[in-house]
């Protein structure tokens, strides 16, 4: 029975690392999945001077994500420790901190940014 236990668990923490590794595949895959989506859409529905202005624009954006990808990068590493220390009082309130900091700190980036980009008052159009 010892044996079946053992792999059992080890089934388990299989299935806990898949799910793991393919959240962090999403994240990294899910910004060229964007600007693919938005180049289909647009080269299918608009002219050729908007499909150009995509081009640059695209750019920026993934270049501001690139910059970003830090976040979610040491938000995973940071949680996943926290996650290892289980369900005890210290994993738990790791857990909450790391969360409710990677959005505090995502929140304030995004803030900047929309300043940055348009002001107070937003896109200038």
């Amino acid at each position: 029975t010892t044996k079946s236990s053992s792999s059992s668990k080890l089934n388990y923490t299989y299935k806990q690392l898949i799910a793991f590794v393919a959240t962090t595949v999403c994240i990294w895959l899910s910004e060229p999945i964007l600007s693919l989506v938005d180049t289909a859409v647009v080269g299918k529905t608009s002219s050729t001077l908007e499909l150009a202005a995509l081009g640059p624009a695209t750019m920026v954006f993934d270049s501001a994500v690139y910059l970003i990808y830090f976040l979610a990068i040491s938000t995973t590493n940071i949680l996943s420790r926290a996650l290892a220390k289980g369900d005890t009082a210290e994993g738990l309130y790791e857990q909450r901190k790391t969360v409710s900091h990677a959005l505090g700190l995502a929140a304030s980036i995004g803030l900047f940014i929309m300043l940055l980009i348009g002001g107070p008052s937003g896109l200038p159009l």
